[in-house]
């Protein structure tokens, strides 16, 4: 399973979508008709569109990387879900309808005077679901320590156990449960590097923890 997510700006330019992918946002498609980013998916796959907050709105389709207009009404369409051969969908007023691809008759499922903003539409699956993001968790192997003169070094083995690389992160020395000194590592995932503090000693010994 992989999560997607909308970009869209009205009339300024093109709305598009992204796909998620290794913690990177990549362009999975580029919207060129009047749209306010609500899309979804059937169970097969198949991308839809519906153009929002316009009258009349349309759903559309996507084939062959071309949008086809499948239904139009005169009221708005805003969020949209795919199932079973339907698509249930939100007037952005006060009701909820079930546009059945088999017939493409629409019938109403919700209907509510006191609500004005119906927006968007749900299933919650029985089962619960999944959706993968790639993050880097970094985890200290080893630590050394040395004295030179009136100062400790103290150097690190610090591993990336993540499924994606780590940027510039900070790892700091606590003495004591106080704070002593910093050091900044970039490590690529499935990778391990040597870092190092230094510190004036005070002319006690110290329990030391890395965080």
């Amino acid at each position: 399973m992989h999560l997607y997510f909308s970009e869209a700006c009205g009339a300024c330019r093109n709305g598009k979508i992204y796909k998620i992918e290794n913690n990177q946002a990549k362009l999975y498609y580029e919207v060129k008709i009047p749209w306010a980013g609500d899309f979804g998916f059937d169970e097969e796959g198949n991308l839809y569109l519906s153009s929002g907050n316009r009258v009349p709105a349309s759903i559309y389709k996507v084939v062959n990387g071309e949008p086809i207009k499948i239904y139009t009404a005169n009221e708005l369409i805003k969020g949209f879900i795919v199932r079973d051969n339907a698509i249930y969908y939100a007037n952005w007023r006060d009701k909820i309808y079930k546009l059945d691809l088999n017939s493409m008759q629409r019938s109403v499922v919700y209907s509510n005077s006191s609500k004005n903003w119906i927006s968007d539409v749900a299933f919650r699956s029985k089962g619960p679901a999944t959706v993968t993001i790639s993050l880097p968790d970094l985890m200290i192997e080893d630590i050394t320590s040395v004295k030179r003169g009136d100062y400790y070094y103290v150097k690190y083995l610090i591993k990336n156990v993540g499924n994606a690389d780590a940027g510039q992160s900070k790892a700091c020395l606590y003495i004591d449960g106080k704070y002593v000194a910093s050091d900044t590592v970039q490590v690529d995932k499935g990778r391990s590097k040597w870092g190092e503090f230094g510190y004036k000693i005070k002319g006690h010994s110290y329990n030391k923890s890395l965080r």
